[in-house]
């Protein structure tokens, strides 16, 4: 517990919640590909979580394993939120 605390207010924390904003805002219109395991951008670029991290740091210059952990992040509560919709539409149609 307290190193969570040393590290809040830290530059090391203030790093990821930058990040955290810069991918939030980059992967708004994202789509996912789970065939094809890529994120989809507004632009018709398919591009792979190492890639999306690449164009995210282009963008904003946030630390690359700030924006990964996050990208990581953002794709779980994405499929989990598909899955939940899916699992709800499947009981509604029963």
């Amino acid at each position: 517990m307290d190193d969570f605390l040393a590290w809040l207010g830290s530059q090391e924390e203030q790093n990821s919640e930058q990040a955290l904003f810069h991918v939030m805002d980059a992967l708004n219109d994202c789509s996912v590909d789970p065939a094809e395991r890529v994120l989809v951008w507004n632009d018709g670029k398919r591009l792979s979580i190492s890639q999306t991290a690449q164009r995210i740091y282009t963008l904003s210059n946030s630390p690359v394993p700030h924006i990964l952990s996050h990208v990581v992040s953002w794709l779980e509560m994405h499929m989990s939120q598909k899955v939940s919709m899916n699992i709800r539409w499947n009981n509604l149609r029963l």
